[in-house]
């Protein structure tokens, strides 16, 4: 889970997890990535020395949108054959 820590709210946020850096006591278990807004060098140290890539927020970007299963196209229907009011004849004994 990617991690945001700013002071106020920040665009792009969906699909992760908002902090507050005034009020950090520990990483959040589970962290895959930390975006900072402004100096907080207490949050950075933390994060890197649990292994935790941490970057300035200028580089968060939108997460991309997860794919909605497309409905499946309609068939075309099957060619028909132009219908015929006239009846069959008998097929002919060859001789």
């Amino acid at each position: 889970m990617q991690v945001v820590y700013s002071t106020e709210l920040v665009a792009h946020m969906e699909g992760r997890e908002f902090r507050n850096p005034r009020h950090f006591l520990a990483p959040v278990e589970g962290a895959t990535k930390v975006y900072i807004a402004g100096d907080w060098p207490l949050v950075v140290r933390a994060y890197e020395k649990a292994g935790v890539p941490v970057a300035p927020i200028e580089e968060m970007r939108a997460l991309p949108k997860a794919k909605a299963p497309s409905a499946p196209k309609p068939r075309k229907p099957a060619a028909k054959s132009p219908a015929t009011t006239e009846p069959i004849p008998p097929e002919q004994p060859q001789q």
